[in-house]
């Protein structure tokens, strides 16, 4: 509804909707002769001021405000201090108990199937049987239970391995499923296996070192009977020095003996190393050090 009024000060018509709007216009009008006095007061209250201290509500400081008749008193000393939380025994046990008591509320009534006694659950965590062990264990035995087989079936089934293993024993992939696939299923089998990878072999060797130092003081790789007396002999032919038990930091491996000068490796074998391990580290030592690798027999 619009409302109609004329100002008895400036004698102006006015439109409005709500009788506020027309009262605020004749308290602050221009031809008020009130206004004067009015605006003074405002005025002389704020020039009555005074410094006062007050006391925090929540951590209890001591702080200065400047306080007037229209002004607000502060109730704490900062605007973190005001949203932070109260902080006492008496607060904290009752937060705690209207948690327990949500908690409790929440809590769903069910039956177990087993001893047939009834037990309160959250929905989240939604428990199949009462918190007794045995029950619990007679359930999962009743879900292992499959179906049952007769004799017959059991026994065709274990004839069908014996006649797999009787086809294939002796066999290596290639020769069963050629070059191509047995490729493919050593390289699945190596990336599965953790141990034939090269970066978790280095992470094994290292690990195995600091486990010796750590709990002997000092690693000390196995020495032969004759090699000392074989690298001394080699020294004296070339008149070079060969540094015995080299440790590639790189790789983790010790060497029998290396030459810096010539840049070669002498290992000195007590028995033939032919395995697949032997070969792979002496060519990781040669792509490592770009160096010469002499075996020497002794066996």
């Amino acid at each position: 509804m619009v409302y109609k009024n004329i100002c008895k000060y400036c004698k102006k018509e006015f439109e409005f909707y709500n009788w506020r709007f027309f009262a605020s216009h004749v308290g602050n009008c221009k031809m008020n002769p009130n206004i004067k006095e009015k605006y003074k007061k405002i005025s002389e209250s704020k020039k009555k001021g005074k410094i006062k201290l007050f006391m925090c509500k929540k951590c209890e400081k001591i702080f200065e405000q400047y306080v007037t008749l229209k002004s607000y008193k502060k109730q704490h000393c900062s605007r973190h201090c005001a949203n932070s939380r109260i902080q006492t025994k008496k607060i904290n046990e009752k937060r705690r108990k209207k948690l327990k008591q949500n908690a409790i509320d929440k809590l769903i009534l069910r039956i177990c199937p087993i001893c047939k006694t009834e037990y309160k659950t959250s929905p989240k965590k939604l428990l199949k049987t009462c918190g007794n062990i045995k029950c619990q264990n007679k359930l999962r035995s009743i879900k292992s239970i499959g179906k049952k087989q007769s004799i017959k079936t059991i026994q065709k089934r274990i004839k069908k391995l014996k006649n797999i293993k009787n086809k294939y024993k002796g066999k290596t992939y290639e020769e069963i499923y050629g070059k191509e696939k047995a490729n493919e299923i050593k390289e699945k089998l190596i990336k599965n296996n953790g141990s034939k990878r090269p970066e978790v072999r280095k992470k094994m060797r290292n690990s195995m070192i600091k486990h010796i130092i750590k709990y002997k003081g000092n690693f000390r790789p196995n020495i032969g009977k004759n090699e000392k007396h074989i690298l001394d002999n080699i020294e004296k032919e070339i008149k070079l020095e060969i540094i015995r038990q080299y440790h590639i930091k790189s790789l983790d491996y010790f060497v029998d003996g290396y030459c810096i000068h010539t840049n070669t490796v002498y290992e000195i074998d007590e028995r033939p190393k032919k395995n697949e391990r032997d070969i792979r580290r002496e060519k990781e030592i040669k792509e490592e050090l770009n160096c010469i690798f002499i075996r020497i027999k002794d066996y």
